[in-house]
């Protein structure tokens, strides 16, 4: 592994800080879908009196549909390279959080819950948040349109991070280069 300078090391520590940012905002959007558009009791994590939706469906209309699945796959690709000891290695980590997110969707399907929920362990019902996994893939809904969601959150994802991390190495190799430009010409 190559050594960062101080200055590419606190580049480094900007973009992640910054990454961890954009994911926290992204999630707390789908938050907000769940407490402003959906039924109470629809997200595990949200108790029932934080749901303001009353069954309309006012504020994020169509987009709310699938700005969870969206918002889940970005946020969370976004914090495994933040906190990731590789960065450079982008690809593989929204690979792995595509195929997550696909398969849990695909899990959805009429077709396939029944199945999977026959291979979820029974210990899983003495874990917080594993306790919910069946209910997830038996009541969950499978939607086509999710699974674009999640592709296009991955691609988002993708960009966000490549932007991040070439800018910072842009703006300081600009700023050697401007700090040559000023040394005197005997140097």
């Amino acid at each position: 592994m190559k050594s960062m300078t101080p200055g590419q090391d606190a580049g480094r520590l900007r973009a992640d800080v910054l990454l961890a940012l954009i994911a926290l905002a992204a999630l707390a959007v789908g938050v907000l879908v769940y407490m402003l558009d959906r039924p109470a009791g629809s997200a595990y994590f949200l108790p029932q009196v934080a749901s303001f939706a009353n069954g309309h469906h006012f504020w994020f209309r169509a987009l709310g549909g699938r700005l969870p699945e969206f918002a889940h796959v970005y946020a969370f690709i976004l914090l495994t390279v933040a906190v990731s000891p590789w960065p450079g290695r982008v690809l593989p980590l929204c690979v792995f959080w595509w195929v997550l997110a696909t398969l849990a969707e695909l899990a959805q399907h009429p077709a396939l819950a029944l199945r999977v929920v026959a291979l979820v362990p029974d210990w899983f019902q003495q874990l917080p948040v594993l306790d919910n996994t069946a209910s997830y893939f038996v009541h969950g809904t499978f939607d086509p349109w999710d699974l674009v969601a999640i592709a296009l959150g991955t691609v988002s994802a993708y960009v966000t991070v490549r932007w991040l991390q070439y800018r910072p190495a842009r703006e300081l190799s600009v700023a050697d280069e401007s700090d040559r430009m000023k040394l005197p010409k005997d140097a």
